[in-house]
């Protein structure tokens, strides 16, 4: 399950370094979806997923499969998928993990209970692997 959950996160700071990248190259692509038309996550975004998952392992004192664990043991109580639109998979987890953790407004709270995680806060990727962790 953690592999999962790392693929999740690094697709997420791969996708949105590429999008970065295309903008400044004045491409758009607006009305797609991002996840789907961008280029296979590049091995940088992996070795940056796993560096990612060990500090949050770390802030939070156990190992990822744990924490989903948690975070998906919630959505079992009563109102706990109220406002899912899927079921949570591990790689959804990272991706939520990720994009929340670089700052884009989206986070695993905003579909299941929130989790409660320290997360490392406003990271930058780009497309060079010029990132702060």
């Amino acid at each position: 399950m953690r592999d999962e959950i790392i693929a999740g996160a690094a697709r997420a700071f791969y996708v949105l370094a590429w999008v970065n990248a295309e903008e400044e190259k004045g491409r758009s692509h607006g009305g797609c979806e991002l996840m789907d038309v961008a280029p296979n996550t590049a091995r940088w975004a992996l070795r940056y997923a796993k560096r990612f998952a060990k500090r949050v392992e770390a802030d939070n004192g156990a190992s990822l499969d744990v924490l989903y664990e948690r975070a998906r043991l919630l959505t079992e109580a009563p109102d706990g998928m109220r406002h899912a639109r899927r079921e949570p998979t591990p790689d959804l987890f990272g991706h939520y993990l990720a994009m929340q953790a670089m700052g884009q407004g989206v986070a695993w709270s905003d579909d299941y209970p929130d989790h409660g995680l320290t997360l490392p806060r406003y990271l930058e990727v780009s497309i060079d692997y010029q990132s702060k962790l």
